[in-house]
C-alpha cells in the first residue's frame, strides 16, 4: 500500500500487534492514510522506541515529499492505545501538572471548559503524604490487561441479546472502540436497546453537559413509570 493511495479511512480502525520493524511500517502506512491505529506493544522500552521511530520516519517522509505535514502529525497522533505502563505517571508534584496530564490523555472526551477540566482533576487525584505527590485515583495495573501476549475471540452476543430490561447505549462519534456499525448491531440484536450518539466526542462521553446528561435523565425517568 502506498501512502499516496486514495483509500478513504475515515472512522476506520486497525490493531497492530508488536512494535517491531514490520509493525512500525504498518502503523506508518495506515496512519498516513487516515486510519485510527492501535499499537499493542507489551514491552515498555520498545513502546518508547516505536514512538520516536514514528516521529523520525514521518519527518523524513515530509522532507522527501512523501507525506504532508498533516499526514506526518497523523502518523504519530493516530496511535490510540498503547500498552506502555511507563506512560502512566506514578504521581504529580502539583494539581496543575495532573490537569495537564488529564487534558492530554482525555482529549477524546471532547471540548471541555476549564472548570470541567478542574473538576476532573480534583476528583482524579489525591495527595499521598507518604509518597510526597498527588497520586492517580485509579489502578495503574489496569493497563496490564493489554500486556497479555495472546488475545482470544469472545462472542458475547448471546448475553447481550438476553438482557430483558431497557438499555441505553451512549456512543461517542469519535470512539475508536464502539463504531457506528457496532452500536447499530447492538440495537438490532436487542429490541430493548436505544442508542444516543454524541458528536465531537470520543469513546467515553463525560456527561458534564446538559446535552449529554438530559438523554440519560429522560431514560431513567421513563424507566420509573
Amino acid at each position: 500500500m502506498s501512502t499516496q493511495t486514495n483509500l478513504s479511512a475515515q472512522g476506520l480502525s486497525i490493531a497492530v500487534v508488536g512494535g517491531g520493524t514490520m509493525g512500525v511500517g504498518i502503523v506508518y502506512v495506515y496512519a498516513a492514510v487516515g486510519f485510527n491505529v492501535w499499537l499493542v506493544e507489551p514491552d515498555d522500552e520498545r513502546a518508547k522506541v516505536v514512538r520516536r521511530t514514528l516521529a523520525d520516519v514521518s519527518l523524513a517522509g515530509v522532507k522527501r515529499g512523501k507525506l504532508s505535514e498533516a499526514q506526518a502529525r497523523r502518523v504519530v497522533e493516530s496511535v490510540q492505545r498503547r500498552t506502555s505502563i511507563a506512560e502512566m505517571p506514578e504521581g504529580f508534584a502539583t494539581p496543575e501538572a495532573a490537569e495537564a496530564y488529564f487534558r492530554s490523555v482525555l482529549a477524546p472526551f471532547g471540548e471541555l471548559s476549564d472548570a470541567q477540566w478542574s473538576h476532573l482533576t480534583r476528583h482524579g487525584v489525591a495527595w499521598d503524604a507518604a509518597a510526597g505527590h498527588f497520586k492517580l485515583l485509579c489502578d495503574p495495573g489496569i493497563a496490564r490487561a493489554f500486556r497479555v501476549p495472546w488475545f482470544y475471540s469472545l462472542n458475547l452476543w448471546k448475553y447481550w441479546e438476553a438482557i430483558p430490561g431497557p438499555v441505553q447505549v451512549l456512543h461517542g462519534a469519535g470512539s475508536d472502540l464502539l463504531t457506528f456499525e457496532l452500536s447499530a448491531e447492538m440495537a438490532a440484536r436487542n429490541r430493548n436497546v436505544s442508542v444516543v450518539h454524541f458528536a465531537e466526542c470520543g469513546h467515553a462521553p463525560p456527561l458534564m453537559e446538559a446535552r449529554q446528561i438530559d438523554p440519560v435523565v429522560a431514560f431513567l425517568q421513563e424507566g420509573r413509570r
